[in-house]
């Protein structure tokens, strides 16, 4: 099986380099940006990535905007996205989701609960990608 390929859109060197680095421990093929403009270029490229996770706060396109996008463009595939953040307003996460986040993570990172939350993303793209299949062939 292919390595699932994930955008990590980040502008802090720091937390850029320690997620990139489990990412790629947990084998998955990981792609680093450092703000929203070129996260949007990688998803909405024809193989884009299939998950992404995405720091609220970026130069050039915040992760509200980059969800938006994605959200709204039609893409011929789904994308996870997870929104990561040091926002901390009670409504924040709220905000994501109107946005079109599938899931939220607070910083500092907990990497188990990044890693589960990445394989929680990975099934869900699993299954529409088989229930799009049998739409498919039963049509």
């Amino acid at each position: 099986m292919n390595p699932v390929r994930v955008l990590l859109a980040e502008d802090d060197r720091v937390y850029q380099v320690m997620i990139a680095r489990l990412l790629r421990s947990w084998g998955y093929e990981t792609t680093v940006v450092a703000d929203g403009e070129q996260a949007w270029q990688h998803l909405s490229s024809r193989r884009g990535p299939r998950l992404a996770v995405l720091d609220w706060v970026m130069p050039h396109a915040d992760g509200l905007e980059v969800c938006r996008r994605v959200r709204n463009s039609g893409l011929p595939h789904y994308v996870y996205i997870i929104m990561l953040t040091s926002r901390t307003e009670p409504h924040d996460p709220f905000s994501a989701f109107d946005a079109g986040a599938d899931d939220y993570i607070a910083k500092p990172v907990n990497a188990a609960e990044l890693k589960t939350r990445l394989e929680t993303g990975r099934e869900i793209i699993e299954t529409r990608d088989r229930i799009a299949q049998l739409r498919e062939g039963s049509a």
